[in-house]
């Protein structure tokens, strides 16, 4: 498997709950809806990826308890790794070896940064989720030459 596939898959994979549970209560066919309100244009790529890192939020701030001022800082957590996450992937002078490694190192750099906003009761919640996630417990070497 490429890279690219790789890494469009592992971004789906850390998004799908939140993807998922809102999608199952929100089908057009539940709701009458048309996908698109009439006149209204699919949202751009870098939309949709926010939107993601949202949910993302979203589970986070449910499940750990966030403050306003905690999910803010998370959001701009997510955001950031998002950004080093889709310049990795379109990097096309980089081996795929090496994207495969700062990518995963970029995400666990953002779970190190999540753990820092987090108060001591919210960092066991966030540590026992990690364990869980199948994604956040594969194995990642740090990429040579730093971030």
């Amino acid at each position: 498997m490429d890279f690219h596939r790789f890494a469009r898959l592992a971004i789906a994979g850390i998004f799908a709950a939140s993807v998922f549970a809102g999608s199952l209560a929100q089908t057009p066919a539940r709701t009458g809806k048309a996908p698109f309100p009439t006149g209204q244009k699919k949202p751009s790529v870098r939309q949709q990826q926010e939107g993601m890192v949202n949910g993302e939020v979203k589970i986070y701030a449910a499940k750990l308890k966030l403050t306003t001022a905690q999910q803010t800082k998370v959001r701009a957590i997510l955001i950031q790794r998002l950004d080093t996450m889709v310049a990795i992937v379109n990097d096309k002078n980089m081996p795929d070896k090496e994207k495969s490694a700062k990518y995963f190192h970029a995400r666990d750099v953002s779970y190190e940064k999540i753990a820092k906003v987090l108060t001591p009761t919210q960092r066991k919640k966030w540590d026992a989720m990690r364990r869980l996630d199948p994604i956040s417990t594969r194995d990642s070497k740090k990429p040579k030459g730093g971030h």
